[in-house]
């Protein structure tokens, strides 16, 4: 298909002709979700905020169930200063998409509102991630940078050390812990 050839062409480092190919994509399939949302990816990959917003939105249209849409567009509506319509791409995504993407909407969600500085929502807003899905670490993470960000210091602790609990091997809460936590003291040294 279209999509996996521009891709298979971007990792080759030719650039211009997978562009071209998704851009023919486009323009030959004009409704079709998945390569509305190549093309959208096509903006982000260049930083190109206000046009990945605006390719996004038509994955929306046209994909009203697709969880990026939702969750990169409103990446993009943040990356370009539009908190507020970032904001309401989040609502409406979680009006709008299936049960089973639903823990991708709420953690883009939570990144929103710390990323636009509301720190209660943030804080809210991860502790909600973490209470409907409570197998996945992401909640914990972001939940104790958002409580460490006001001066809780020792509710961010608690929260890794609970995560560390549940997931004792996974390298982002040891990353987090190593951030976050204080350092274990040194024993003693030995008596001679």
């Amino acid at each position: 298909d279209l999509v996996t050839r521009a891709d298979v062409l971007r990792r080759a480092g030719r650039a211009e002709e997978s562009v071209a190919l998704l851009r023919q994509a486009v323009r030959r399939m004009p409704r079709d979700p998945e390569i509305l949302a190549a093309w959208a990816y096509e903006a982000v990959s260049r930083k190109d905020w206000a046009e990945a917003a605006r390719r996004f939105e038509r994955v929306r249209q046209r994909g009203p169930e697709r969880v990026d849409g939702y969750e990169a567009g409103a990446n993009a509506l943040i990356e370009d200063g539009r908190g507020d319509e970032a904001e309401a791409v989040i609502a409406e995504g979680l009006r709008r998409v299936p049960k089973a993407g639903a823990w991708a909407i709420l953690l883009a969600a939570a990144r929103v509102a710390d990323r636009l500085g509301n720190h209660d929502e943030a804080i809210r807003r991860w502790e909600t991630l973490r209470d409907q899905f409570p197998g996945r670490p992401e909640g914990f993470v972001g939940g104790a940078d958002a409580v460490a960000r006001v001066g809780r210091g020792e509710d961010a602790a608690a929260l890794i050390r609970q995560a560390g609990d549940f997931f004792p091997s996974n390298k982002t809460i040891a990353e987090a812990a190593a951030r976050l936590l204080p350092p274990e003291p040194l024993p003693p040294p030995a008596s001679p």
